[in-house]
């Protein structure tokens, strides 16, 4: 399968990290981009937050139109409605700058940004997995989301559930519903999960009310999450 074309990411994300970095920070980044990142993504990776900061970074994507046209043949077009771009709420700079990296070192090959994550430390884990939409618009790399959201790492968990729109739009909905119920057991808030009220359905919502009489059977509170989908 040929690889996406990751120059627009590339560029639009590039230009809104620069105004965010300082002096230093600049200087070392154009650095990174200008090497050969085959041989160096890894220790380029490891030192973005150091290099960086972890300052919170602010940016709205606009959606490609391979990943429309991936909505409308899943039936998921309604994922637009009232989103006319994706936001990237909760990642910080460095964040950011990894994502940069990878998708410059990786010029969209998926067994580069896979072995990337696979020797990344769980902030490195993140950051790939915030951007993962960036990384793979196709979503060849459902399988490693899906394995990555078995973690006991809130954090990691966090970047896959929360805000982050791959999974509603590749998910199926097992594996959607799966998603929103750990969110539910972890105590994160539900409704931060994009996509929720189009991707809701009977079988979630059965699921949904099993857990509230699960935790009411308990003595436990219900989220109020919880009681939005079910509303």
């Amino acid at each position: 399968m040929e690889a996406p074309d990751q120059t627009p990411a590339l560029h639009s994300l590039h230009q809104a990290v620069l105004p965010q970095l300082d002096e230093k920070g600049r200087s070392w980044l154009k650095e990174c981009l200008e090497e050969n990142l085959g041989g160096t993504l890894d220790r380029r990776m490891a030192a973005a937050r150091r290099k960086v900061g972890d300052r919170p970074f602010s940016m709205d994507f606009p959606w490609t139109e391979q990943t429309t046209q991936i909505m409308a043949e899943r039936g998921l077009s309604g994922l637009l409605i009232g989103h006319s771009f994706w936001s990237c709420a909760g990642w910080d700079i460095s964040d950011a700058v990894r994502i940069l990296l990878v998708l410059k070192g990786s010029d969209g090959q998926s067994s580069v940004i896979k072995e990337s994550f696979r020797r990344g430390d769980e902030k490195e884990r993140c950051a790939i997995l915030k951007g993962m939409l960036l990384l793979d618009p196709a979503g060849s790399l459902v399988e490693l989301f899906i394995d990555a959201g078995r973690t006991n790492s809130i954090e990691m968990f966090s970047a896959i559930a929360m805000g982050n729109p791959y999974p509603a739009i590749f998910y199926d909905e097992p594996q959607f519903n799966q998603l929103v119920l750990k969110a539910l057991f972890l105590d994160l808030n539900a409704g931060h999960i994009f996509g929720l009220k189009q991707r809701t359905g009977p079988s979630l919502i059965q699921m949904c009310e099993d857990f509230r009489q699960e935790r009411k059977a308990a003595g436990r509170s219900v989220p109020e999450s919880l009681k939005q989908i079910l509303s």
